[in-house]
């Protein structure tokens, strides 16, 4: 489409792009902390650890971010609290046992 002149296809998708950045990078701490706390309790490898965590998100169709902060929150001894905290409990136990540092 042409609007005064100016060609603005792909204008809409450099938006959405950088939204998604954004996102990414706000959510990237706590994802790396979570892949830190898996590498300590599992022993594994820091790739091993993220393709767990994505594993485990889309299995359970919680938000990768969502599951990082929670095993963050666990491993810290706060718990989770969340609006989706027993099924994020659950699966994070099921999956990796009490990450809990307590």
């Amino acid at each position: 489409m042409i609007i005064n002149g100016e060609t603005t296809i792909g204008v809409r998708s450099s938006d959405d792009f950088a939204k998604q950045l954004e996102r990414a990078l706000a959510t990237r701490p706590v994802i790396e902390q979570a892949k830190g706390v898996l590498v300590g309790a599992t022993h594994c490898t820091a790739d091993e650890a993220f393709t767990q965590l994505v594993s485990a998100s889309q299995n359970s169709n919680i938000k990768l971010s969502l599951l990082a902060a929670s095993i963050v929150s666990m491993a810290s001894g706060r718990g989770v609290h969340n609006a989706q905290s027993r099924a994020v409990d659950a699966v994070i136990r099921s999956r990796w046992g009490d990450l809990s540092t307590d």
